[in-house]
């Protein structure tokens, strides 16, 4: 028996632990802005892919600044 799925629903305390795990980022740059989702791996850790800080490429800069949405649910 699964115990994360509640039907065919993830279980009300495995939904709780993703969105307190998951993040909202917006990280401005200085050609816009790039936005995605990210999450946490350990405490002050926060894994997200290089495209939604506009580092796809080697020589890009790094974000003047990042914003991030912690438990929202979304």
């Amino acid at each position: 028996t699964c115990t994360f799925l509640h039907g065919d629903q993830l279980s009300p305390a495995t939904l709780l632990k993703v969105k307190k795990a998951t993040v909202f980022i917006r990280a401005a740059m200085i050609d816009g802005e790039g936005q995605g989702s990210g999450f946490f791996v350990a405490d002050n850790m926060i894994v997200t892919n290089a495209h939604v800080l506009g580092m796809k490429d080697k020589s890009a800069q790094r974000p003047n600044n990042l914003s991030l949405v912690l438990n929202s649910g979304e």
